[in-house]
């Protein structure tokens, strides 16, 4: 993500989300990426519409941390409405990490009638994971102290190698050039193991 543009904080959202929705056996590579491919856009405000907070443009790398924030802020009294979502499985992913990190339960309800329910280790899926371009309303629910009930999936993720390729591609833009400038300006290994 760092490579596509975005500040690291975000970066750092987006990779834990990868990483959550792996544990519970889904593609977070891909998931990210789609979120990641477009130019980096700038915040949207929400609109209060009768206590739900909408995000009327919602990239999802941008608005979903956003939302889920404003949620556990207890900004948003209602819910938030997240529309036209272009890596809904990456919203699931970022509530996944929220609800490790704040102690809470989110639900997830898509436009298409499916629905998704999160906590800190598992994902219970009404029907299929959603396709971009869906809607989402997203609610939480407080659960106190964290309790491991779930098991995380261990059997593997498979990703194609189209995917590894692209995600490769983003982070070659992250690297220092091999060069003797950047040596000599401290990047890389220095002369012994412990420079």
């Amino acid at each position: 993500a760092v490579g596509s543009g975005f500040p690291v904080g975000l970066a750092e959202d987006i990779g834990r989300a990868a990483a959550w929705l792996a544990s519970q056996g889904h593609d977070g590579v891909g998931a990210a990426l789609k979120a990641i491919r477009v130019r980096f856009l700038r915040p949207v405000m929400p609109v209060n519409e009768h206590g739900v907070l909408v995000f009327h443009t919602s990239h999802s790398a941008i608005c979903g941390p956003s939302a889920i924030d404003l949620l556990v802020a207890e900004e948003a009294s209602h819910g938030v409405r997240l529309l036209n979502v272009d890596s809904p499985v990456l919203i699931i992913g970022l509530a996944g990490t929220a609800a490790v990190n704040y102690c809470i339960e989110i639900n997830l309800a898509f436009s298409y009638g499916g629905e998704a329910s999160v906590s800190a280790d598992n994902l219970v899926l009404n029907g299929s994971l959603p396709a971009p371009g869906t809607d989402i309303f997203i609610t939480i629910r407080k659960v106190g102290r964290k309790t491991r009930k779930g098991k995380s999936h261990m059997g593997g993720v498979v990703i194609s190698e189209e995917i590894w390729r692209e995600a490769a591609a983003f982070a070659a833009r992250t690297y220092v050039a091999s060069t003797e400038e950047s040596r000599l300006q401290g990047a890389g290994a220095g002369m012994t193991d412990n420079d």
